[in-house]
């Protein structure tokens, strides 16, 4: 009979996409373990195991009843002389033993008498020694009663002196028979053994690889007794899993590469003819690479298969696959060998697998004496294909396209695109405006169909499409506003045939919807539909951000991209070689010539001590002789750069990025002191201090200076270099303000225990990934730069002091994982300091087409990013040249600054075939790269601001009808019974000449049957009237007036109440009812009048705006008249720790003030002008603010005048770019104005 004797054997394949974005979602939801998709090893026998007809389920339950407690301390035996044993007594004694793996510990005479005596000798070091033992059979035999009668009357005779003693055990005549043909001691160890290989096996099914790496590191003995005990079983076996490799692997190419994880002695490596890598934690011959298989030291896609045979073991498996993912080629193969009992569903278990980037696609059920396999071919994962672009130029009814099937050259679209039938859109579109149960979709336009006018920064359009009965999806991104729309019979918007559009249609898994979604949260699209089931998203956590409004605060992403071309019918193989800055390897010899195992011919710059190197059997490096001719053309080292080799023989060509010298081998730790006015510095290197030397090249030289090879990793991409990088000058942030003065980079190796800290004085340096650059400016200066080689775990000590001087960071990407022991690294690095720079995301996903597939960048930037989405991200990501075709403005030109970075504008008009294109009427944005074979499309033109802009009011502040603020107060001035408001002006309407010390003016409204609110605030003395029709006081149009309103929830008015209750305003109207302001304490006191009397004398609180898709910080300061404080000084410049430029009217007392370092009043000039309207401060009654530098906005209801100090007061500064932007662009030119004008503009 067969105990547990039915393995799986799986062979999976892997996907072209590595679902690099599964890696931190898999982690938590464990869909392997903790879903109950595979079980933790059943107690009992782990492994098959050939018994006798007496292992029933009886005896299995007996045995493990009987199991010894190995976790109970043994007896003192330096206090007791006479012990009598128990059952699980001796037992315990012998575990303790087999767990200081030493056997000959315990001895067992035997006797001739019809009792056998147990002889138990304690000696003067306290151990248990015996002679004369005999041996047993079975290495698992269930303890039973039939083989095993211990009396429990034995007990050991009375202990002399020396610390000897004896105990009888009494068996009748049969048990005697029996034990005197077996070697007792091997049986006892036996059994010990099998007890301590249980326990083993069992700590290894529910530890992680980590703690399992850490035992067996601490005992290794522990790992070998595992699989001494491993090896017993597997001989008992009817079928040895490593005899079905072996035969499989005989029909397989030896030119395969084979990744053996878990792979015990690394028999399976001496038995095949492929090349196999032999992985366990810990390395019993030679053969075997000690690691914990979670991180195995390979690079990404090297090997072929990936064997884990009987190995899958330990609470984090969900890593093991991902793992193998990391390491397998595009199509390898995965091959899982497991006991069938281990699953409770072997579909759910295949469907968990596919998750991390597999595919099964056959299963083959073989049964040889209880033994069953089942095998799953690997099939290629097809992830997204373009299965078709169209172009329509203005003025055509038709478009031109490219198909997936032939993107050779455009071809004519067969339809017009308002035809319904025929059109390849139309079809694609056919569930979205029609309806199919199996087909759910989600729409975003920033003009959605049907809503005239809605304001959004976003420009995206497009719909992502699934089948709820099938792993399709498809995403379809466009140019067209208010189109389609959802459930409407198709309608192409002729209108827009006027104008130039593009039409893309992906066709992707639903796993790559995620990926979609991470980035379109940064650009906040207006999703005007979705019908898309939870249940269909529930492992896409992105996407249901996405579909439920959270705006996201994410850090930036990184992305992998699969070298390989995508000729279907002839792909090439492109090898990548690469070495991090602490490897002492020189590339050339220790790495490609090692690699390829053949002779290279080098054509690179060489210095006077690198030679051609002809050790070595076949082996060698040919140095290319100097000058040399391409068919015609001549070339020679000293002019020609580039730096390749072929291999001889074979077909191989190679690009190197480093020249043939010997100081490419590493880089030192060096101090550079670079004097001003120099362009070279003075150079102490570690291996030489004695004196200070010449530096070689300028420090603006990248090929040939220390420092640049120091920051190669940093200014450029290696995946096993991660850094953070911190400057108060940040590259590309021009004039922030900070008290902190540090600048430096800290880098680590992820595949190493190696490390550096960088240390300088040099603004705005290094740019991350972005070619090494110097900044010229500075050699007019003096700057120091050292460099330390430091471990991972001194990174710590260094963050917790740059944690106290609250360094701007502006990249990182070094991963959690590495920095799980370094606390205060995690707070640097989590921001818990002031000031991050904005994020921006960077994904990547790939078409399903099985010939021919197509990788797709997705880059995207949060409102918050400072960034100029061309220039600062696609070029700077693609690293190339790129031709733009979009509208421009005035300020943003064609961009020639950046080796082989530019951005040129492509002019306009142009012709797409035969159709003519301009970009007056062509809203595409969209750009090409030179060189290279990438096609962008950007949603948004190529403007300096794209949004934010002054507009002019539609109609004059005295208009009822189609004035933006008239609509605001409609419910203020006329009656509605769910909208309610309190009004405040210190010149009320209808009460002439009130004294007051109060100069604030506003209304807050709110409704009773939602939570919506709004708070006006604005100068205009006397306005609104309440309930009385709308009637702008025309005197007022002499003086400039400020209005500024507010969307909010109800629960932020408690905070204004607060605020204004300082201010002391005159209310003159208040229909609110206490039922809605229960839970306002500070509003119920300023609508009852009751003044304050006690301090604080100044308030601060902050609110943000109701906006889902862009809410804004709002921050009110306000100070009582008890205060002395003068709110510009004393308030608003110490809470905002900036400059403020200030429009306000005067008096001869207060002045422009510039004490205190960078938190300066600074006055603006007067007259100034709004685009085209005029002001002055005689006629403006306005006071308002923007900082210096920053995103600030502030309105201040008392102008800057000495007597204000001792009068109430209150500012409301708006946190928002667009705003501050329009402001401050006047104030450089010393001119400002109000944010809205009486019929003038409005923003």
């Amino acid at each position: 009979m067969l105990f547990v004797a039915l393995n799986t054997y799986l062979v999976m394949g892997k996907s072209i996409n590595k679902y690099k974005h599964l890696a931190g979602l898999d982690k938590n939801t464990k869909l392997l373990l903790q879903t109950g998709v595979l079980k933790e090893r059943p107690p009992g026998i782990p492994f098959p195991v050939c018994g006798e007809k007496n292992n029933s389920k009886r005896n299995l339950r007996k045995q493990k009843a009987g199991t010894v407690d190995y976790t109970e301390e043994i007896l003192n035996k330096a206090n007791v002389n006479d012990v009598v044993f128990q059952k699980t007594d001796v037992k315990q004694h012998f575990l303790n033993a087999i767990n200081k793996k030493n056997c000959n510990e315990i001895s067992m005479p035997s006797s001739e008498t019809s009792t056998i005596m147990l002889k138990v000798e304690r000696n003067r070091n306290k151990r248990l020694t015996n002679d004369d033992v005999k041996s047993e059979e079975d290495f698992l035999l269930p303890m039973g009663k039939d083989t095993n009668r211990f009396d429990c009357s034995s007990q050991l005779s009375n202990a002399n002196r020396s610390g000897s003693g004896e105990a009888q055990l009494s068996v009748n005549s049969k048990a005697r028979k029996q034990q005197r043909k077996l070697n007792l001691k091997t049986r006892l160890c036996s059994k010990l053994q099998g007890s301590y290989f249980r326990w083993i096996n069992e700590m290894l099914y529910t530890s992680s690889s980590e703690e399992a790496a850490k035992l067996f590191s601490e005992d290794p003995h522990s790992f070998a007794r595992y699989h001494e005990g491993y090896e017993l079983q597997v001989a008992k076996w009817p079928v040895n899993p490593l005899d079905m490799l072996v035969n499989w692997f005989q029909k397989k190419p030896k030119s395969w590469t084979v990744s053996d994880m878990g792979c015990g002695n690394a028999k399976l490596q001496s038995l095949i003819k492929q090349k196999v890598y032999s992985f366990d934690f810990v390395a019993l011959n030679p053969n075997v690479i000690a690691c914990d298989m979670s991180h195995v030291p390979l690079s990404d896609e090297n090997v072929d298969v990936c064997i884990f045979s009987l190995s899958l073991m330990g609470s984090n498996i969900a890593d093991y696959i991902l793992e193998s993912n990391r390491i397998l080629r595009i199509n390898g193969i995965l091959i899982i060998i497991e006991i069938l009992s281990r699953f409770q569903s072997l579909r759910k278990f295949r469907k968990a697998v596919e998750n991390f980037g597999f595919e099964f696609k056959q299963q083959e059920d073989q049964r040889k004496q209880g033994l069953q396999i089942l095998k799953l071919q690997n099939v290629k994962i097809e992830l997204a294909v373009v299965q078709q672009t169209v172009y329509k130029a203005p003025g055509q009814a038709n478009g031109k396209i490219i198909e997936a099937t032939s993107a050779a050259a455009w071809q004519d679209g067969a339809q017009a695109l308002s035809n319904n039938n025929g059109h390849s859109f139309a079809k694609t579109l056919e569930h979205v405006v029609g309806n199919d149960n199996n087909v759910k979709f989600l729409a975003y336009n920033n003009a959605p169909p049907g809503v005239p006018s809605i304001k959004t920064k976003s420009n995206s359009k497009g719909v992502i499409i699934l089948a709820t009965n099938a792993d399709s999806a498809a995403w379809i991104v466009h140019t067209v506003p208010g189109f389609p729309t959802a459930k409407t019979a198709y309608s192409w918007p002729v209108a827009e045939n006027a104008r130039g559009h593009l039409l893309i249609c992906l066709t992707i898994s639903e796993t790559q919807i995620n990926a979609i979604a991470a980035s379109l949260l940064l650009v906040q699209p207006i999703i005007h539909y979705n019908d898309i089931p939870k249940t269909e998203t529930a492992a896409l956590p992105y996407f249901n951000k996405l579909a439920e409004g959270k705006i996201p605060t994410l850090p930036p992403f990184t992305s992998r991209l699969t070298i390989r071309t995508q000729d279907g019918a002839s792909p090439v193989t492109v090898h990548i070689y690469s070495k991090s800055e602490s490897s002492k390897y020189e590339i050339y010899k220790k790495v490609i010539v090692r690699v390829l195992k053949k002779t290279i011919k080098v054509w690179s710059k060489r210095d006077n001590r690198l030679k051609g190197d002809c050790r070595g059997s076949q082996r060698h490096i040919r140095l290319i002789k100097s000058p040399a001719v391409v068919v015609d053309h001549n070339t020679n080292l000293e002019a020609d750069i580039t730096n390749w080799a072929v291999s001889d023989p074979g077909n191989i060509f190679c690009h190197i990025d480093k020249p043939y010298l010997l100081k490419n081998q590493q880089w030192h730790c060096c101090t550079i002191y670079k004097a001003p006015g120099q362009a070279n510095g003075k150079i102490i290197e570690a291996t030489a201090a004695a004196a200070w030397q010449n530096g070689a090249q300028p420090l603006s030289n990248n090929a040939q200076h220390s420092f640049a090879t120091a920051l190669q990793h940093v200014v450029a991409d290696n995946n096993n270099v991660k850094f953070l990088a911190y400057n108060n000058a940040p590259p590309g942030v021009p004039s922030i303000k900070t008290k902190s003065n540090s600048k430096g980079v800290i880098i680590l190796a992820t595949n190493a225990d190696s490390a550096a800290w960088i240390v300088h004085t040099v603004p705005g340096f290094p740019a991350a990934k972005t070619g090494y650059s110097w900044p010229v400016a500075e050699n007019a200066r003096g700057h120091l730069l050292i460099c330390l080689t430091i471990s991972e775990s001194q990174i710590n000590a260094i963050a917790a002091s740059l944690l106290l001087v609250q360094p701007i960071i502006h990249y990182n990407d070094i991963p959690k994982t590495e920095t799980a022991a370094l606390p205060y690294f995690n707070k640097l690095a989590e921001g818990k300091i002031p000031t991050l720079p904005p994020f921006t995301s960077r994904l990547t996903i790939r078409t399903q087409s099985v010939a021919t597939p197509v990788t797709v960048h997705i880059y995207s930037k949060s409102e918050s990013s400072k960034y100029e989405i061309y220039k600062k991200v696609i070029v700077r990501v693609l690293k190339k040249t790129i031709k733009v075709w979009s509208k421009r403005d005035k300020i943003l030109k064609g961009d020639c600054r950046g080796l082989q970075r530019h951005i040129r504008l492509i002019k306009s008009p142009a012709v797409v075939v035969d159709h003519n294109t301009n970009l007056e009427a062509d809203i595409t944005n969209w750009a090409v790269s030179d060189p290279g074979n990438i096609f962008c499309h950007i949603d948004k033109p190529y403007l300096a601001t794209a949004a934010g802009a002054w507009q002019n009011g539609a109609q004059a502040l005295s208009s009822d009808n189609g004035h933006s603020f008239a609509k605001t107060l409609e419910h203020v001035v006329g009656n509605n019974n769910n909208v309610k408001f309190l009004a405040y002006n210190n010149a009320p309407p209808g009460v002439p000449s009130i004294k007051t010390k109060s100069n604030s003016k506003g209304v807050i409204i709110l409704a009773t049957n939602a939570d919506s609110a709004a708070w006006i605030v604005h100068t205009v003395p006397g306005f609104p009237t309440a309930k009385t029709a709308y009637s702008w006081p025309v005197a007022e149009n002499a003086r400039g007036h400020l209005l500024i309103c507010l969307t909010i929830s109800e629960t932020q008015i408690n905070a204004i109440a607060a605020s204004l209750l300082l201010v002391q305003p005159i209310i003159h109207y208040n229909d609110i009812p206490k039922t809605e302001t229960a839970a306002l304490p500070y509003f119920n006191k300023l609508a009852e009048g009751k003044i304050p009397t006690l301090p604080p004398f100044t308030s601060r609180l902050t609110i943000r705006t109701q906006s889902v898709a862009t809410p804004v910080t709002v921050h009110i300061y306000s100070k009582s008249e008890s205060s002395k404080y003068e709110i510009y000084k004393k308030v608003i410049a110490r809470v905002l720790k900036k400059t403020i430029k200030v429009w306000s009217k005067r008096d001869k007392i207060l002045k422009g003030d510039c004490r205190g370092l960078q938190r300066h009043i600074r006055l603006i000039k007067s007259p100034a002008v709004v685009v085209d309207h005029n002001t002055n401060l005689e006629a403006d009654i306005t006071n308002w603010a923007v900082s210096d530098p920053g995103n600030i906005f502030c309105h201040i209801d008392k102008p800057y005048l000495k007597n204000q100090a001792k009068e109430p007061a209150m500012a409301v500064c708006i946190e928002n770019n667009d705003i501050f932007a329009r402001f401050d662009a006047i104030a450089a030119q010393n001119k400002f104005v109000h944010l809205l004008r009486k019929d003038a503009k409005i923003f």
